[in-house]
């Protein structure tokens, strides 16, 4: 493929995978009780954070967020306010911190989980539609094992995502392949 077919094809072809994701998220991988589910947008959007500059975050972490809010059962702004804030949140960590290899990219997404389901828990308490402590708590501590698994398993994926549609880290930032396996 010439690098203007891939610039073409990268788009089209991301937004299909999410969506094909985000539909066997939902009809098939539904965990009992509050374990929930594999949701993929959350650490799509921590790799950019590792990998994308501030304001290309930014964006890609609202089309994102808003392509993933169909899958929540609160509010999709709300979800969407917590996704992006947690990326540059998750942004500022990655910079300040030297973080390589898969090992410290599924603690950042155990991290980046923790703090968007405080922020969302945060917002609806704002609005007044939040649940009780206990359950925010046992939901946001057991919802971490979908969100490190998916880190695991996803992160080799993103980097050769990347390396084949020709993505530069930005900040001259090497996550060094040899380090996932």
């Amino acid at each position: 493929m010439t690098p203007t077919q891939k610039k073409v094809l990268e788009w089209p072809l991301l937004i299909l995978i999410l969506w094909l994701s985000q539909s066997m998220e939902i009809s098939l991988l539904r965990l009992p009780g509050p374990l929930g589910s594999f949701h993929i947008p959350p650490v799509l959007i921590v790799y950019l954070a590792l990998t994308r500059s501030w304001g290309s975050l930014t964006l890609l972490a609202f089309v994102f967020s808003y392509l993933g809010s169909t899958s929540v059962s609160h509010s999709a702004s709300i979800y969407i306010a917590s996704q992006v804030w947690t990326a540059l949140a998750t942004k500022s960590v990655a910079t300040a911190l030297a973080l390589e290899g898969r090992p410290q990219f599924t603690m950042l997404v155990v991290g980046s989980h923790i703090v968007s389901r405080l922020l969302t828990h945060v917002l609806l308490a704002y609005l007044g539609q939040n649940a009780d402590v206990f359950s925010f708590v046992s939901y946001t501590l057991i919802g971490t094992l979908p969100a490190a698994l998916l880190g695991w398993l996803l992160f080799p994926l993103f980097m050769e995502w990347d390396r084949y549609f020709g993505h530069e880290a930005d900040d001259s930032r090497e996550l060094n392949p040899d380090l996932i396996r």
